[in-house]
């Protein structure tokens, strides 16, 4: 396989795996989000955050790990077969 071949695969895996994980990270972090507050409505805004909040925060970084540890499971999969 030519050097420029590697690069090209790398470079067109590497894009790939990031817009996959990105993907999760921005799907998992919507759906964290988009969760309804219990408690809220427009009259009764509360003076402190929601229960639910922090919880909700916690799930949608640990969401955004997962996805960047599937990402370089595949990386690193990938690259294998090149390291020798």
């Amino acid at each position: 396989m030519k050097p420029h071949s590697i690069g090209r695969a790398l470079g067109i895996g590497l894009r790939v795996a990031g817009r996959i994980a990105g993907q999760r990270a921005a799907a998992n972090a919507k759906a964290a989000v988009s969760a309804p507050a219990t408690g809220v409505s427009a009259a009764n805004l509360p003076t402190r955050p929601v229960a639910g909040t922090a919880a909700q925060s916690h799930a949608a970084g640990q969401a955004a790990v997962a996805a960047r540890s599937a990402s370089h499971a595949a990386w690193a999969a990938f690259c294998a077969p090149f390291a020798a």
